[in-house]
């Protein structure tokens, strides 16, 4: 570089310069995000605030998305991916404090500002929302098993994710006795809808007289959410006799706080 000539650098490009001969790289920080339930006027509001930081905005999540930006956080299948990825989940406001640190020179913002949306919903309040963990071989040697096409593709691009696969009973069924003596963990996923297939009940009267039981297809979600398989997700976890427990502690405890109520 000769001085006081302008020069262009790129990606990359290493610069030594100042009275200590100090060395500076120059990188280019990749912005890429996607939304979830996210509505119409902050979406725009996004698009235009990620354009402003040379960053793209895509509709499906991807390998190459950086961020997931949200509202607040729901069991959504893009919600999901970002986990799986390891990528920040952010508020819109993010990017307007990245757009006003470009365009005016405030201060950068940092994403840990950002990446603790509300969640949403009760159902993820049960869970601990795990972080930074991986969770790549979660489903390792697990079959999932879904009555229908629609309802098997809604969840299989996570599954694969995680190192499992999954079929459509209706499509391609297997006999029971593959079934039986399948060295994978089987997992026969709980229909979203009544059903008269005659096979489809019999392999549900199978999961039965092994002590399983039928997994929601929300629990797949939930077990990505807390990183592991001990209690969603599992067929011997007994769901049922743990609702019992919790409802009985509870019911002991209300009748302690009477009885003290009572004495005092």
């Amino acid at each position: 570089m000769e001085p006081n000539v302008a020069c262009v650098l790129k990606h990359g490009d290493e610069i030594q310069f100042g009275v200590y001969n100090s060395k500076f790289r120059l990188e280019r920080e990749k912005y890429v995000t996607t939304a979830t339930r996210l509505p119409g006027a902050e979406k725009i509001q996004l698009k235009n605030d990620i354009e402003a930081v040379r960053g793209s905005y895509v509709e499906d999540w991807s390998h190459d998305c950086t961020h997931l930006t949200v509202k607040e956080i729901a069991l959504t299948v893009k919600v999901l991916y970002a986990l799986i990825d390891d990528k920040p989940i952010v508020l819109p406001q993010y990017w307007t404090k990245l757009k006003d640190h470009v365009r005016s020179g405030e201060e950068f913002p940092k994403v840990e500002n950002y990446n603790n949306p509300p969640v949403s919903g009760t159902l993820l309040s049960r869970v601990e929302w795990k972080r930074g963990i991986n969770r790549r071989n979660m489903f390792k040697n697990k079959l999932f098993i879904f009555l229908t096409e629609n309802n098997k593709q809604i969840m299989e691009g996570v599954i694969a994710r995680l190192g499992g696969t999954s079929i459509a009973w209706e499509k391609k069924p297997m006999p029971l006795q593959d079934i039986e003596k399948s060295p994978k963990q089987i997992i026969v996923v709980q229909p979203l809808e009544k059903t008269q297939n005659s096979s489809f009940q019999e392999l549900v009267e199978l999961v039965s007289k092994r002590g399983q039981r039928l997994i929601p297809q929300q629990e797949i979600a939930l077990a990505v959410v807390s990183g592991n398989c001990e209690k969603d997700c599992n067929p011997e976890f007994d769901r049922a006799s743990e609702v019992f427990c919790v409802t009985h502690q509870k019911e002991t405890l209300q009748a302690c706080k009477l009885v003290l109520h009572i004495t005092v």
